[in-house]
């Protein structure tokens, strides 16, 4: 296993190469030694060729990377939108009172103070970091969450997502009420009645009328009334054409709204 450490590295002797080298040297590369890991710095590259395109094979290919946000350098805040956009496991850490961009500021980050005592505190929290890792789970990161809005967006088309979970559940229905056995196919799922009763699990009246309202708007061809029974709201629904009751209840669920369905007979 490999992994990659991604930290500003500045000139040869500067403070900030200092600081990198004693980092990796002293703590880092030691850690992720006993786990099995042979640790790889960008300014340690070896390899003939191209300095960039190895870096970037390491950011994406590495089963690890080790970030340090210290100094915010625009090179390693490239690097980790990269392998974010791989969606694996990096583990990102800073020098205390280091502010982070507001699009990285939720992500799980170790700080550390650059002392003796600092380097020894953040060698039990990358223990600690690195024991609870999964390779073989995909993490989350900011631009995995974008994306999968992104696509989440493109599959709802303009549509709720009540809406959408309603048609999806139509058509698990209609599905389920095809492959069954005629035998097993009861009334009510296979659309043979018209007329039904729900006993309607909600207090708050004005809740409950804007749920009816909503229900009218979703199914235009199914008519239904309220009807106050020894004090509980009832709903009964009507339509000339076939419908299932279940389509009903799942959308009143999903207003926050208990049903149960009320055999009439």
């Amino acid at each position: 296993m490999q992994c990659f450490v991604i930290t500003p590295i500045g000139d040869q002797e500067s403070p900030t190469r200092r600081l990198a080298d004693g980092l990796i040297e002293t703590v880092i590369q030691p850690m992720l030694e006993s786990f099995g890991y042979h640790v790889v710095a960008a300014h340690k590259v070896s390899e003939s060729g191209s300095i960039t395109t190895q870096i970037l094979e390491h950011v994406v290919n590495d089963e690890l990377v080790i970030a340090d946000l210290t100094q915010l350098n625009p090179n390693v805040m490239y690097e980790v939108a990269v392998r974010h956009a791989a969606r694996k496991h990096i583990i990102l850490v800073a020098e205390k009172n280091t502010t982070l961009p507001f699009d990285i500021s939720t992500q799980r980050t170790i700080f550390y103070r650059n002392d003796l005592k600092g380097g020894q505190e953040l060698a039990v929290a990358l223990h600690k970091t690195i024991s609870e890792i999964d390779l073989a789970q995909q993490p989350d990161n900011p631009v995995h969450g974008a994306v999968a809005s992104f696509s989440m967006k493109d599959l709802l088309g303009g549509q709720s997502l009540n809406s959408l979970m309603l048609t999806r559940f139509d058509q698990i229905e209609s599905l389920i009420s095809r492959l069954l056995p005629s035998s097993q196919q009861t009334a009510r799922v296979d659309s043979s009645l018209n007329r039904a009763m729900f006993l309607l699990n909600c207090s708050d009246r004005i809740r409950l009328s804007v749920a009816i309202e909503k229900f009218g708007k979703a199914y235009p061809n199914i008519s239904c009334r309220t009807r106050t029974i020894s004090g509980k709201p009832f709903l009964i629904t009507e339509a000339e054409g076939p419908y299932t009751y279940l389509s009903i209840m799942h959308f009143f669920q999903a207003q926050g709204i208990g049903v149960v369905e009320i055999d009439e007979n």
